[in-house]
């Protein structure tokens, strides 16, 4: 019984650092980019950041590229543009 209880407060636990993690944009922070400096709307390889009009949407498509082994995505707004754009959390 006790161990149910621990695995449950684990299950619990990671699930909600998770939801912290995604909202609070951990990563290099706000359309940041090492290389190509601040509100760049191009990829590293040169093609256009794909835009989402929602927060939402954006987090979505974090989740769905993460599922597929993207590595950890974050969803951001752009401060030039106001949409919102991935980034690698």
């Amino acid at each position: 019984m006790a161990a149910l209880i621990v695995i449950g407060l684990i299950l619990v636990l990671g699930l909600m650092f998770a939801l912290t993690r995604s909202k609070t944009g951990v990563g290099r922070g706000t359309g940041t980019s090492i290389k190509r400096g601040r509100s760049s709307h191009y990829n590293i390889d040169g093609r256009p950041k794909k835009s989402y009009d929602s927060a939402e949407h954006a987090a979505l498509a974090a989740r769905r590229l993460q599922a597929r082994g993207q590595g950890p995505m974050n969803a951001y707004q752009c401060r030039d543009c106001g949409k919102f754009h991935l980034g690698h959390g």
